[in-house]
């Protein structure tokens, strides 16, 4: 315990560089932004980009310390919350919602099994309707952690080319790549979209090799996407309407690597209620093509009930969900629970993306998992 204080004490010496405290009592002291517009004023701008500039500053002054390759993730966090503090910079969501620029509302600090040597950190300011959150990747060296990637959106004049609840996940392998995830801060809609990266180290940290962007129509309301990443493929899993007259369901792509070259196959789109439907009005010897061969016992069983006695089962949203189909595999198979009234059942229903489509992996009432 004595050696964790010596050594937070060691990576929290006062810093050399200017107060931020300047530059967040402009932000704050002026009126930009105070109207909960979603334009992002030129002096905003600049003072958002200094801000975040500036928290990364503290953040390598921290993990760039021989000291630092000693210290868990959670020791460097508080090493840099500490500095902050001591420049008058409280980390955390203001109990008053305005200002609406110049919060520091969280920074966080980890590492990742995929790329042991790399340690990874995020920043997060606030905006107008949201937030725009910064990541850094930085790799194991003789005398420190060294800058590697630097994620950051500078220079927008609209909310919604912030980096809004940015999330990363690294791919293992000698040849690593990250997928990004992020939804366009805006202050009205569930219907924002999805834009996601595939980045590779370029040849300096503010140079980030991009080697695919996209943008995908999605629900930013529901159950949080997710990125199954492996050396040479990844699946992406979100939630989009399925048809005018479902709710919202699970879209799955698959994306494969070769190089630098990103391939994206054709979404997987899982419409619950129609899929049961149709699954329900087959005979059993057609039905079973649908069902994994694990799952055929009690699928069978559940079949025959929908078959003789068709129901709607209701989506309860709140327990949706992707989970990793396997340890070996880039795919991804999404978790129901849906309710039948007539029946006054409620399943648990597993799927998993098999060959271009979801077939149903497990079926049992709910709880109903041993």
């Amino acid at each position: 315990m004595l050696g964790a204080v010596v050594l937070l004490a060691a990576l929290t010496d006062a810093s050399q560089e200017a107060p931020l405290s300047a530059t967040i009592e402009r932000l704050r002291a002026s009126d930009i932004g105070t109207d909960g517009g979603t334009d992002v004023p030129a002096e905003a701008a600049d003072l958002l980009s200094a801000l975040k500039r500036g928290v990364r500053e503290r953040i390598v002054a921290v993990v760039a310390a021989p000291e630092a390759l000693r210290a868990p993730p959670e020791a460097l966090r508080a090493a840099v919350v500490r500095r902050l503090l001591r420049e008058g910079v409280v980390v955390g969501w203001p109990d008053d919602p305005y200002p609406l620029f110049g919060n520091v509302v969280d920074v966080s600090l980890w590492t990742v099994p995929e790329q042991p040597g790399w340690l990874l950190a995020s920043t997060t300011v606030s905006l107008p309707c949201g937030s725009d959150t910064s990541v850094y990747v930085f790799r194991r060296s003789r005398g420190g952690y060294a800058p590697l990637l630097d994620l950051e959106a500078n220079g927008y004049r609209s909310i919604d080319a912030a980096q809004g609840g940015l999330r990363v996940f690294v791919a293992p392998g000698a040849d690593p790549y990250l997928v990004t995830l992020e939804v366009p801060p805006w202050c009205t809609s569930c219907w924002l979209g999805l834009r996601y990266r595939v980045i590779r180290p370029g040849p300096n940290p503010e140079t980030p090799k991009v080697l695919f962007a996209r943008r995908v129509s999605a629900y930013d309301c529901g159950a949080d996407s997710t990125v199954r990443a492996f050396s040479d493929s990844f699946g992406l899993g979100y939630w989009d309407f399925t048809n005018a007259e479902d709710h919202h369901g699970p879209f799955f792509l698959r994306h494969t690597l070769s190089g630098d070259h990103v391939v994206a196959q054709a979404p997987i789109v899982l419409s619950l209620g129609a899929w049961l439907e149709s699954w329900a009005s087959k005979d059993w010897s057609l039905a079973a093509g649908d069902v994994a061969p694990a799952a055929r016992k009690a699928a069978r069983a559940w079949h025959a009930k929908l078959h003789a006695r068709p129901e709607v089962c209701f989506p309860r949203g709140e327990q949706e969900r992707f989970v990793p189909e396997s340890a070996d595999s880039s795919n991804l198979a999404v978790r129901y629970t849906c309710a039948m009234e007539q029946m006054g059942a409620s399943l648990d229903l597993t799927f998993e993306a098999v060959d271009g489509r979801f077939v149903l992996a497990w079926i049992a009432d709910r709880p109903g998992r041993d």
